[in-house]
Protein backbone atom coordinates (compact mmCIF):
# COMPACT_ATOMS: atom_id res chain seq x y z
CA UNK A 1 0.00 0.00 0.00
CA UNK A 2 1.29 3.77 -0.32
CA UNK A 3 0.13 7.07 -0.57
CA UNK A 4 0.88 10.03 -2.13
CA UNK A 5 0.65 13.48 0.23
CA UNK A 6 -0.14 17.15 -2.11
CA UNK A 7 1.15 20.39 -0.16
CA UNK A 8 0.06 23.87 -1.15
CA UNK A 9 1.50 26.76 1.10
CA UNK A 10 -1.58 28.77 2.94
CA UNK A 11 0.08 31.93 1.41
CA UNK A 12 -1.63 30.80 -2.05
CA UNK A 13 -4.75 30.18 -1.22
CA UNK A 14 -4.71 33.31 0.93
CA UNK A 15 -3.45 35.04 -2.38
CA UNK A 16 -6.53 33.63 -4.31
CA UNK A 17 -8.92 34.42 -1.96
CA UNK A 18 -7.73 37.81 -2.31
CA UNK A 19 -7.79 38.20 -6.06
CA UNK A 20 -11.41 36.87 -5.86
CA UNK A 21 -12.34 39.73 -3.18
CA UNK A 22 -10.63 41.85 -5.94
CA UNK A 23 -12.09 40.35 -8.66
CA UNK A 24 -16.02 41.23 -7.12
CA UNK A 25 -15.32 44.70 -6.45
CA UNK A 26 -14.10 45.10 -9.87
CA UNK A 27 -17.91 43.29 -10.95
CA UNK A 28 -19.45 45.63 -8.52
CA UNK A 29 -17.85 49.23 -9.74
CA UNK A 30 -18.71 47.88 -13.32
CA UNK A 31 -22.33 47.12 -12.36
CA UNK A 32 -22.51 50.39 -10.83
CA UNK A 33 -21.29 51.79 -13.90
CA UNK A 34 -23.35 50.46 -16.33
CA UNK A 35 -26.25 51.67 -14.08
CA UNK A 36 -25.26 55.18 -14.14
CA UNK A 37 -25.10 55.00 -18.19
CA UNK A 38 -28.70 53.25 -18.20
CA UNK A 39 -29.54 56.55 -17.43
CA UNK A 40 -33.04 58.04 -14.98
CA UNK A 41 -34.44 55.31 -13.43
CA UNK A 42 -37.72 55.52 -14.67
CA UNK A 43 -41.03 54.20 -12.79
CA UNK A 44 -44.41 54.03 -13.48
CA UNK A 45 -45.20 57.59 -12.77
CA UNK A 46 -42.87 58.86 -15.35
CA UNK A 47 -45.08 57.67 -17.87
CA UNK A 48 -47.14 60.35 -19.46
CA UNK A 49 -51.17 59.56 -20.22
CA UNK A 50 -54.25 59.76 -18.43
CA UNK A 51 -56.40 58.07 -20.68
CA UNK A 52 -58.37 54.68 -19.43
CA UNK A 53 -56.98 52.53 -22.12
CA UNK A 54 -53.24 54.04 -21.24
CA UNK A 55 -54.08 54.01 -17.13
CA UNK A 56 -55.33 49.95 -17.31
CA UNK A 57 -51.89 49.52 -19.76
CA UNK A 58 -50.05 50.77 -16.99
CA UNK A 59 -51.75 48.43 -13.92
CA UNK A 60 -50.77 45.78 -16.12
CA UNK A 61 -47.58 46.45 -16.16
CA UNK A 62 -47.40 47.51 -12.61
CA UNK A 63 -48.77 43.30 -11.96
CA UNK A 64 -46.03 42.28 -14.27
CA UNK A 65 -43.22 44.31 -12.07
CA UNK A 66 -44.43 42.56 -8.89
CA UNK A 67 -43.80 38.76 -10.15
CA UNK A 68 -40.43 37.29 -11.79
CA UNK A 69 -42.21 35.54 -14.59
CA UNK A 70 -41.21 36.56 -18.26
CA UNK A 71 -42.86 39.63 -20.11
CA UNK A 72 -43.61 40.57 -23.79
CA UNK A 73 -44.03 43.79 -24.48
CA UNK A 74 -45.75 43.99 -27.86
CA UNK A 75 -46.74 47.62 -29.73
CA UNK A 76 -46.23 49.62 -33.05
CA UNK A 77 -43.11 51.66 -33.30
CA UNK A 78 -43.13 54.53 -31.06
CA UNK A 79 -45.54 53.57 -28.23
CA UNK A 80 -43.00 53.60 -25.56
CA UNK A 81 -41.90 49.46 -25.09
CA UNK A 82 -38.59 50.68 -24.08
CA UNK A 83 -39.91 52.61 -21.61
CA UNK A 84 -42.33 50.53 -20.18
CA UNK A 85 -39.62 47.84 -19.82
CA UNK A 86 -37.26 50.18 -17.98
CA UNK A 87 -40.15 51.02 -15.59
CA UNK A 88 -41.46 47.08 -15.22
CA UNK A 89 -37.46 46.54 -14.12
CA UNK A 90 -37.24 49.47 -11.88
CA UNK A 91 -40.37 48.56 -10.14
CA UNK A 92 -38.94 44.70 -9.60
CA UNK A 93 -37.46 42.80 -7.06
CA UNK A 94 -34.44 43.41 -8.99
CA UNK A 95 -34.37 47.11 -9.42
CA UNK A 96 -31.00 46.75 -7.49
CA UNK A 97 -29.46 45.21 -10.02
CA UNK A 98 -28.93 47.33 -13.45
CA UNK A 99 -30.97 46.49 -16.41
CA UNK A 100 -29.42 45.30 -19.65
CA UNK A 101 -30.29 45.91 -23.05
CA UNK A 102 -30.22 44.42 -26.23
CA UNK A 103 -31.44 45.98 -29.58
CA UNK A 104 -32.00 42.65 -31.71
CA UNK A 105 -32.74 44.78 -34.69
CA UNK A 106 -28.98 47.00 -34.00
CA UNK A 107 -27.15 44.05 -33.77
CA UNK A 108 -26.25 41.88 -37.66
CA UNK A 109 -27.19 38.35 -37.32
CA UNK A 110 -23.55 37.59 -37.23
CA UNK A 111 -23.07 39.31 -33.99
CA UNK A 112 -26.02 38.11 -32.15
CA UNK A 113 -24.40 34.71 -30.69
CA UNK A 114 -21.89 36.68 -29.49
CA UNK A 115 -23.66 39.32 -28.13
CA UNK A 116 -26.17 37.29 -26.28
CA UNK A 117 -23.71 34.34 -24.85
CA UNK A 118 -20.65 35.81 -25.19
CA UNK A 119 -17.25 34.00 -25.98
CA UNK A 120 -13.93 32.41 -24.73
CA UNK A 121 -10.68 33.88 -25.65
CA UNK A 122 -9.47 32.74 -28.91
CA UNK A 123 -12.59 30.64 -29.54
CA UNK A 124 -13.45 33.23 -32.53
CA UNK A 125 -10.93 35.55 -35.25
CA UNK A 126 -10.47 38.77 -32.90
CA UNK A 127 -11.65 37.99 -29.97
CA UNK A 128 -8.30 38.21 -27.51
CA UNK A 129 -9.52 37.88 -24.25
CA UNK A 130 -13.25 35.94 -22.55
CA UNK A 131 -15.91 38.19 -23.72
CA UNK A 132 -18.59 38.25 -21.08
CA UNK A 133 -22.47 38.22 -23.35
CA UNK A 134 -25.66 40.17 -22.24
CA UNK A 135 -26.92 36.66 -20.30
CA UNK A 136 -24.19 36.95 -17.77
CA UNK A 137 -24.09 40.45 -17.57
CA UNK A 138 -27.63 39.88 -16.01
CA UNK A 139 -26.85 37.42 -13.94
CA UNK A 140 -29.30 38.37 -10.75
CA UNK A 141 -31.08 40.84 -13.06
CA UNK A 142 -33.64 41.27 -16.07
CA UNK A 143 -32.05 40.87 -19.68
CA UNK A 144 -34.26 43.45 -21.74
CA UNK A 145 -34.30 41.95 -25.39
CA UNK A 146 -35.45 44.69 -27.58
CA UNK A 147 -37.36 43.58 -31.05
CA UNK A 148 -37.07 39.80 -30.04
CA UNK A 149 -38.59 39.31 -33.10
CA UNK A 150 -35.35 40.10 -35.24
CA UNK A 151 -33.27 37.65 -32.93
CA UNK A 152 -32.04 34.98 -35.43
CA UNK A 153 -34.07 31.99 -35.63
CA UNK A 154 -31.80 29.60 -34.49
CA UNK A 155 -30.58 31.69 -31.57
CA UNK A 156 -34.27 32.17 -30.64
CA UNK A 157 -34.49 28.04 -29.80
CA UNK A 158 -30.88 28.35 -28.16
CA UNK A 159 -32.98 31.44 -26.06
CA UNK A 160 -35.68 29.00 -25.40
CA UNK A 161 -33.14 26.82 -23.90
CA UNK A 162 -31.89 29.33 -21.14
CA UNK A 163 -35.04 30.13 -20.08
CA UNK A 164 -36.29 26.76 -19.53
CA UNK A 165 -32.77 25.28 -17.98
CA UNK A 166 -31.31 28.35 -17.02
CA UNK A 167 -27.93 27.87 -18.17
CA UNK A 168 -25.73 28.09 -21.45
CA UNK A 169 -22.23 27.90 -22.51
CA UNK A 170 -20.08 30.77 -23.96
CA UNK A 171 -19.12 30.29 -27.29
CA UNK A 172 -16.15 27.62 -27.85
CA UNK A 173 -16.33 27.23 -23.86
CA UNK A 174 -16.89 23.52 -22.20
CA UNK A 175 -18.58 24.51 -18.70
CA UNK A 176 -22.08 25.49 -18.42
CA UNK A 177 -22.91 28.83 -16.50
CA UNK A 178 -25.92 28.92 -14.36
CA UNK A 179 -27.75 32.19 -14.34
CA UNK A 180 -30.62 33.30 -12.91
CA UNK A 181 -32.06 35.91 -15.39
CA UNK A 182 -35.56 37.23 -15.99
CA UNK A 183 -35.79 38.59 -19.74
CA UNK A 184 -38.54 41.35 -20.68
CA UNK A 185 -38.89 41.00 -24.90
CA UNK A 186 -40.27 43.88 -27.00
CA UNK A 187 -41.88 43.31 -30.51
CA UNK A 188 -43.15 45.77 -33.04
CA UNK A 189 -45.45 42.46 -34.63
CA UNK A 190 -47.73 40.56 -33.79
CA UNK A 191 -45.52 37.46 -32.34
CA UNK A 192 -48.92 35.09 -32.58
CA UNK A 193 -49.13 35.52 -35.86
CA UNK A 194 -45.84 35.15 -37.13
CA UNK A 195 -45.16 32.12 -34.77
CA UNK A 196 -48.34 30.76 -36.49
CA UNK A 197 -46.78 31.28 -39.67
CA UNK A 198 -43.65 29.62 -39.09
CA UNK A 199 -41.86 33.11 -38.96
CA UNK A 200 -40.92 33.31 -35.13
CA UNK A 201 -40.19 30.22 -32.24
CA UNK A 202 -43.72 28.99 -31.16
CA UNK A 203 -42.05 27.68 -28.24
CA UNK A 204 -39.87 30.69 -27.19
CA UNK A 205 -43.70 32.69 -27.85
CA UNK A 206 -44.68 30.31 -25.31
CA UNK A 207 -42.23 31.09 -22.89
CA UNK A 208 -42.50 35.13 -23.36
CA UNK A 209 -46.16 35.16 -24.13
CA UNK A 210 -47.10 34.16 -20.27
CA UNK A 211 -47.31 38.18 -19.27
CA UNK A 212 -48.11 40.22 -22.55
CA UNK A 213 -48.56 43.62 -22.58
CA UNK A 214 -49.81 45.60 -25.48
CA UNK A 215 -49.33 48.92 -25.77
CA UNK A 216 -52.04 51.36 -27.29
CA UNK A 217 -51.33 53.25 -30.41
CA UNK A 218 -51.59 57.09 -30.27
CA UNK A 219 -54.61 57.61 -32.31
CA UNK A 220 -56.51 55.44 -29.61
CA UNK A 221 -55.85 58.04 -27.02
CA UNK A 222 -56.04 61.15 -28.49
CA UNK A 223 -57.12 62.81 -24.61
CA UNK A 224 -53.45 62.22 -24.35
CA UNK A 225 -51.48 64.09 -26.73
CA UNK A 226 -51.61 67.80 -25.05
CA UNK A 227 -50.13 66.30 -22.12
CA UNK A 228 -47.51 64.16 -24.44
CA UNK A 229 -46.92 67.64 -26.33
CA UNK A 230 -46.22 69.86 -22.95
CA UNK A 231 -43.70 66.80 -21.82
CA UNK A 232 -41.79 67.07 -24.89
CA UNK A 233 -41.46 71.15 -25.14
CA UNK A 234 -40.66 70.71 -21.86
CA UNK A 235 -38.12 68.34 -22.40
CA UNK A 236 -37.15 70.18 -26.14
CA UNK A 237 -37.11 73.51 -24.54
CA UNK A 238 -33.77 72.61 -23.10
CA UNK A 239 -32.11 70.76 -25.82
CA UNK A 240 -32.86 73.34 -28.61
CA UNK A 241 -32.65 76.68 -26.09
CA UNK A 242 -36.13 77.87 -26.84
CA UNK A 243 -38.60 79.11 -24.69
CA UNK A 244 -41.81 77.50 -26.09
CA UNK A 245 -44.59 77.86 -23.62
CA UNK A 246 -47.61 76.41 -25.63
CA UNK A 247 -48.82 75.43 -29.27
CA UNK A 248 -51.98 77.03 -30.90
CA UNK A 249 -55.67 75.99 -30.36
CA UNK A 250 -55.46 75.26 -34.20
CA UNK A 251 -52.25 73.31 -34.18
CA UNK A 252 -52.90 71.47 -31.31
CA UNK A 253 -56.77 70.32 -33.16
CA UNK A 254 -55.13 69.26 -36.11
CA UNK A 255 -52.22 66.85 -33.87
CA UNK A 256 -55.33 65.53 -31.98
CA UNK A 257 -56.95 65.13 -35.38
CA UNK A 258 -54.11 63.14 -36.96
CA UNK A 259 -53.36 59.41 -36.99
CA UNK A 260 -49.86 59.22 -35.70
CA UNK A 261 -48.77 56.32 -37.45
CA UNK A 262 -45.48 56.66 -35.84
CA UNK A 263 -46.82 57.29 -32.38
CA UNK A 264 -44.76 59.10 -29.66
CA UNK A 265 -41.85 59.18 -31.92
CA UNK A 266 -43.60 60.98 -34.70
CA UNK A 267 -44.68 62.96 -32.20
CA UNK A 268 -41.55 64.23 -30.99
CA UNK A 269 -40.19 64.96 -34.39
CA UNK A 270 -42.93 66.74 -35.58
CA UNK A 271 -42.60 68.94 -32.58
CA UNK A 272 -39.30 69.37 -32.35
CA UNK A 273 -39.10 70.41 -36.46
CA UNK A 274 -41.62 72.70 -35.66
CA UNK A 275 -40.05 74.02 -32.60
CA UNK A 276 -36.96 74.99 -34.66
CA UNK A 277 -38.97 77.19 -37.07
CA UNK A 278 -40.63 78.99 -34.45
CA UNK A 279 -39.60 82.59 -33.48
CA UNK A 280 -41.42 82.93 -30.90
CA UNK A 281 -43.29 81.42 -27.82
CA UNK A 282 -46.04 79.56 -29.27
CA UNK A 283 -45.68 76.82 -32.18
CA UNK A 284 -48.38 78.21 -34.72
CA UNK A 285 -50.08 76.22 -37.55
CA UNK A 286 -48.42 77.04 -40.69
CA UNK A 287 -44.79 75.54 -38.34
CA UNK A 288 -45.96 72.31 -37.81
CA UNK A 289 -48.78 71.59 -40.29
CA UNK A 290 -45.63 70.66 -42.98
CA UNK A 291 -45.16 67.79 -40.52
CA UNK A 292 -48.50 66.53 -39.89
CA UNK A 293 -50.43 68.81 -42.50
CA UNK A 294 -51.94 66.86 -46.04
CA UNK A 295 -48.63 64.67 -46.45
CA UNK A 296 -49.93 63.22 -43.52
CA UNK A 297 -53.19 62.27 -44.34
CA UNK A 298 -54.28 58.38 -45.87
CA UNK A 299 -56.59 60.36 -48.58
CA UNK A 300 -54.47 61.60 -51.62
CA UNK A 301 -54.17 65.19 -52.34
CA UNK A 302 -54.42 66.74 -56.04
CA UNK A 303 -51.52 68.56 -56.52
CA UNK A 304 -51.84 72.08 -58.25
CA UNK A 305 -48.29 72.08 -59.72
CA UNK A 306 -46.37 69.89 -61.15
CA UNK A 307 -43.25 69.58 -58.85
CA UNK A 308 -39.66 67.99 -60.00
CA UNK A 309 -39.50 64.24 -59.45
CA UNK A 310 -36.08 64.80 -57.29
CA UNK A 311 -38.14 67.25 -55.26
CA UNK A 312 -41.09 64.62 -54.39
CA UNK A 313 -38.33 61.46 -54.08
CA UNK A 314 -36.88 64.23 -51.42
CA UNK A 315 -40.44 64.97 -49.65
CA UNK A 316 -41.48 61.51 -50.09
CA UNK A 317 -38.18 60.29 -47.78
CA UNK A 318 -38.73 63.07 -45.73
CA UNK A 319 -42.27 61.83 -44.33
CA UNK A 320 -41.46 58.57 -44.41
CA UNK A 321 -38.51 59.66 -41.76
CA UNK A 322 -41.06 61.98 -40.27
CA UNK A 323 -43.49 58.68 -39.82
CA UNK A 324 -40.91 56.41 -38.59
CA UNK A 325 -38.05 58.12 -36.80
CA UNK A 326 -34.38 58.22 -37.75
CA UNK A 327 -33.45 55.38 -35.80
CA UNK A 328 -32.21 52.41 -37.45
CA UNK A 329 -35.67 50.64 -37.05
CA UNK A 330 -37.19 53.27 -38.15
CA UNK A 331 -35.25 53.74 -40.93
CA UNK A 332 -35.77 50.09 -42.06
CA UNK A 333 -39.81 50.61 -41.65
CA UNK A 334 -39.23 54.07 -44.15
CA UNK A 335 -37.32 52.24 -46.85
CA UNK A 336 -40.16 49.37 -46.25
CA UNK A 337 -42.62 51.86 -47.09
CA UNK A 338 -40.51 53.11 -49.68
CA UNK A 339 -40.29 49.70 -51.39
CA UNK A 340 -36.51 50.76 -51.61
CA UNK A 341 -34.20 48.83 -49.79
CA UNK A 342 -32.53 50.02 -46.84
CA UNK A 343 -28.77 50.47 -48.72
CA UNK A 344 -30.57 52.84 -51.31
CA UNK A 345 -32.24 54.85 -48.49
CA UNK A 346 -29.12 55.32 -47.31
CA UNK A 347 -27.53 56.45 -50.81
CA UNK A 348 -30.80 58.92 -51.24
CA UNK A 349 -30.12 60.33 -47.76
CA UNK A 350 -26.68 61.65 -49.02
CA UNK A 351 -28.32 63.53 -51.47
CA UNK A 352 -30.73 65.89 -49.45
Amino acid sequence: MGAVVVFQPVGDILKLMDELKHSNTIIDNLYAQIDQLSGSRLSFESLTGQSKIFQATVENARRAARNESAVLISGESGTGKSLFGQAIHNNSPRKKRPLIIIDCSAVPDSLQEIELFGCEKGAMPGVLRTRLGKIELAQGSTLFIKEVNSLNPDLQKQLSAVMEEQRFCRIGGEQTIQVDVRIIASASENLLNASLQGNFSEELYRMLGKTTITLPPLRNRPEDIPLLAEELINRLNRKLGKKIREISPRAMQEMVDYDWPGNISELKSAIERAMVLADGNVIEHHQLSPYIGRLGVKESQPFDEIIPLDKMEQMMLKLALTRYGETLEGKKKAAQALNISLATLYNKLKKI
